[in-house]
């Protein structure tokens, strides 16, 4: 019998768990990422129109990384992207920081609990990096409060100015069976930076958060974090999911 040679490649699946965020780039077109609630994060590859899986280095061990609670990058550095990886809050949680595009990634474990596949988890971005400062990164928790980095996410601080909900935040019945005893807080759902304010390499010092309850959900610091208020005349009722601001400068917000 002649000898044969064969060739073997990855079967394409084509899914991994819910897309449960999709986060662009402001500054490099083409750039975007992917999260998934347990299967990992993608980068979009404009050239060959694909998506590339950039947590497939994660082993068994640590497969409650795999779910990917939040991403961010960073407006000043194109290859700058950062993980909030942990699927459910009963175990470890990292965060996983990378400077080329998610090719390689740094990790960093980190006190604060995360569930990239529990309730609330479209949410979102709970995870931002200062556009004026990429060093800073601040993080929203869901029971554990608000966190600051101040060195590119390799130490994490808890921000003690931010109003203490506890687990206040709304809870949800998923309804599956296997997690109704279960309440899920959601906690704080959205951190942004507004760019407007400041200038390049001083950190920025007008921030958003918003909480995930129906009472006052929407608070600002314009002191880089060190202190919290509630914006006057927010709605009330609904409970925010998503924040972005525009290029004009107008703050979106949606609530469900």
């Amino acid at each position: 019998v002649p000898a044969r040679s064969y060739v073997w490649h990855n079967v394409v699946i084509g899914g991994g768990g819910f897309v449960t965020g999709i986060i662009f780039h402001p500054h490099r077109k083409g750039l975007i990422y992917a999260r998934t609630d347990v299967g990992g994060a993608y980068r979009w590859n404009n050239s060959a129109q694909c998506w590339v899986p950039i947590t497939d280095w994660i082993g068994s061990k640590d497969a409650n990384l795999t779910g990917i609670e939040s991403i961010a990058v960073d407006p000043s550095d194109p290859d700058r992207v950062y993980l909030a990886a942990g699927t459910y809050d009963r175990s470890e949680a990292a965060i996983l920081c990378s400077d080329d595009q998610g090719r390689t990634f740094q990790r960093t474990d980190v006190p604060f609990k995360m569930g990239a596949n529990e309730s609330g988890r479209f949410n979102g971005e709970r995870l931002a990096v200062d556009p004026h400062q990429g060093r800073i990164l601040f993080f929203g928790s869901r029971i554990d409060g608000l966190w600051k980095s101040a060195d590119r996410g390799a130490t994490w601080n808890k921000v003690g100015g931010f109003p203490d909900l506890g687990r206040g935040s709304q809870p949800a019945d998923t309804g599956r069976s296997w997690l109704r005893f279960r309440q899920q807080p959601v906690g704080i759902v959205c951190v942004l930076f507004d760019s407007s304010s400041g200038s390049t390499g001083i950190p920025t010092p007008v921030i958003y958060a918003a909480v995930s309850t129906t009472e006052t959900n929407l608070y600002r610091s314009q002191d880089g974090g060190a202190s919290w208020q509630a914006v006057a005349n927010q709605p009330v009722g609904l409970c925010p999911n998503h924040l972005v601001r525009s290029s004009d400068g107008l703050l979106y917000l949606s609530y469900g």
